[in-house]
């Protein structure tokens, strides 16, 4: 086979020589080219198209190459292969007989024996086969086990925070009061697997989400529904470690009383233990609707302190809202750039159904290319709330070319389907700071005109 490569290299050697003497130098280069990519090439040349991966051979040295093996294949016809030659017949063993020693055939023989009645002696019925039983039901972590303590700890997380996303010292630190191991140090069983290995059967059950780098740790749906039935398990074993002792606790007493020696006479019988405590239920919410005793909501947009209108003005954005009758104030929001709240005359706050994340297309591909764009997104969906508009501010028409600083600009509208199909997010363009404020605005009256009919529903 190398000597058809070797005959080829030859052949385009003469072309390009050929090529040179008629003074058509381009000709020759492409011959050249051809020839330096074929003497690096380890294998057999079969046909033309074999060589169209090579660097320097297009359509017209594979038709040169088609036609050189055609006319070497005439001249150098191949032998005939030779059949293979048959296999040999394996011989077939013969069974040689064991002899049966005579304690067994008298064993043999006295079980096969008929008694007076005529009837063979009761025979020992067959041993079932052993069946492992499957556990049935989702997966729960045993308590006190390292997946039954990050479970506890990321509920914990996302109770005081909407995000609920915890780094790995972070929630080891939360996690070690809820385990019975180390998270750090083996245990002395001559296993070296820590608490922290459950992790990883977390991550494979659903349970568990990691996103960014360095990886930070989220609870999914499925996760978090487990958790809040650890959490409830937890409450009644700590109840009824409370009510199993010797001694009851009076709960009604106070200090003084429960520090005086007991009175009790003799005939007197013992005092029975308290009842368990019952872990209450939340109460129910207020009713909703136009006759609300609440009284109607204030709708305001808070927008992240991060959010600037530009460099040179960064106050601009907020100052154009106010402008046009926007309520707004800038808090450091911990997911998204903008969100409408809902102040009631009581002073509680409650949080409307809607959010923005605001990305400027320098941004946006700034965030593709360093992975903060799926971690936020992921947070997003994360949140609690159902309407997520990701808003792109910017001419798009900037990244219809190849290419926009580095990253494909195939990659930026895949990154946008993706948002909207996959994520299920409302993808709104603006291109300009002007629209963006217009669209804030607008939303802004949506949501007091639907808050006027009916204030407390859907919060």
């Amino acid at each position: 086979h190398t000597m058809v490569n070797e005959h080829i290299i030859e052949y385009l050697k003469q072309k390009q020589n050929a090529a040179n003497l008629q003074h058509n130098y381009r000709l020759g280069k492409v011959f050249g080219r051809a020839v330096e990519s074929l003497c690096k090439y380890p294998l057999p040349i079969a046909c033309g198209e074999d060589a169209r991966i090579l660097v320097g051979v297009g359509d017209f040295i594979v038709g040169q190459i088609s036609a050189f093996l055609t006319e070497y294949h005439l001249s150098h016809p191949q032998p005939a292969a030779q059949p293979l030659p048959l296999p040999l017949p394996v011989p077939v063993p013969v069974p040689v007989p064991v002899p049966v020693p005579p304690a067994a055939a008298a064993a043999a023989a006295a079980a096969a024996t008929v008694d007076e009645d005529g009837a063979l002696p009761p025979q020992m019925p067959p041993r079932k086969a052993k069946t492992t039983r499957k556990r049935a039901g989702p997966y729960m972590p045993r308590t006190g086990s390292g997946g039954f303590a990050m479970l506890l700890a990321l509920l914990d997380a996302s109770a005081t925070d909407r995000a609920g996303g915890m780094r790995k010292h972070e929630l080891i630190d939360k996690a070690t009061v809820f385990c019975s191991s180390s998270f750090t140090q083996p245990a002395s069983n001559g296993f070296r697997y820590t608490a922290w290995n459950s992790m990883k059967q977390l991550e494979d059950k659903g349970m568990v989400m990691r996103a960014g780098n360095p990886p930070v740790f989220y609870l999914s749906t499925q996760g978090q529904e487990t958790a809040q039935v650890l959490q409830a398990k937890r409450a009644d074993l700590l109840v009824s470690n409370d009510n199993a002792d010797g001694h009851p606790v009076d709960y009604a007493a106070d200090d003084d009383a429960a520090s005086q020696p007991s009175q009790l006479q003799p005939s007197q019988p013992p005092p029975l233990p308290p009842p368990p405590l019952a872990v209450q239920s939340p109460p129910p919410p207020p009713p909703s609707g136009p006759s609300d005793v609440r009284g109607p909501l204030r709708v305001e947009l808070l927008l992240d302190l991060r959010e600037i209108g530009s460099a040179e003005d960064r106050n601009y954005l907020s100052r154009q809202l106010a402008a046009r009758g926007v309520a707004c104030e800038s808090k450091r929001l911990s997911v998204g750039d903008m969100l409408w709240v809902g102040r009631a005359a009581d002073g509680v706050t409650y949080v409307l159904n809607c959010i923005v994340e605001r990305k400027k297309v320098d941004d946006l591909v700034s965030s593709i290319m360093d992975h903060r764009y799926t971690e936020q997104k992921f947070r997003l969906r994360g949140c609690g709330i159902s309407n997520v508009v990701y808003l792109v501010e910017g001419a798009l028409d900037r990244v219809t070319g190849s290419h926009f600083k580095g990253l494909p600009s195939t990659t930026i509208e895949s990154a946008l389907l993706h948002t909207q199909l996959l994520d299920n997010f409302h993808v709104v363009h603006t291109h300009s700071i002007e629209e963006t404020v217009s669209y804030l605005c607008s939303v802004t009256k949506c949501e007091i005109q639907t808050k006027i009919s009916n204030p407390y529903h859907n919060l």
